[in-house]
């Protein structure tokens, strides 16, 4: 039996994370909710879908980058990385793009909406 202090856990965790590499660059189809842009410039906000949620994160130098940024409410295409933010110990999704269904967006190699697992009324 192993004890391990928080720290280590959380620290094992993130390494594991850092260590897969489909979670370092991938596409999160959800809903927005819970969006804030802070004074600092950083977006801070919730994906989410009829079964789950996560934490988001899209630091300013991103943000600034994109055309608009979402409301709550949007169904969106999100890419990023997953993460652990170590001071709390919790998953989160680190963003540096934000697609919405219906402009004309798509990926190499992405699956369809008709595959299923895309936001619900997705046109891309």
């Amino acid at each position: 039996m192993y004890v391990l202090s928080v720290g280590d856990l959380v620290g094992a965790l993130k390494e594991l994370l850092e260590l897969n590499d489909g979670l370092r660059d991938l596409w999160v189809a959800g809903e927005i909710a819970e969006f804030k842009r802070y004074s600092s410039g950083h977006c801070y906000f919730s994906l989410k879908d009829e079964q789950s949620g996560i934490r988001a994160v899209m630091w300013r130098t991103y943000a600034e980058r994109q055309s608009a940024l979402p409301r709550n409410g949007d169904a969106v295409l999100a890419h990023g990385r997953v993460a652990i933010y170590e001071a709390r110990g919790e998953l989160q999704l680190v963003v540096d793009t934000i697609a919405r269904p219906g402009l004309g967006f798509s990926t190499p190699g992405s699956k369809s909406c008709a595959a299923g697992w895309k936001p619900k009324d997705c046109s891309i």
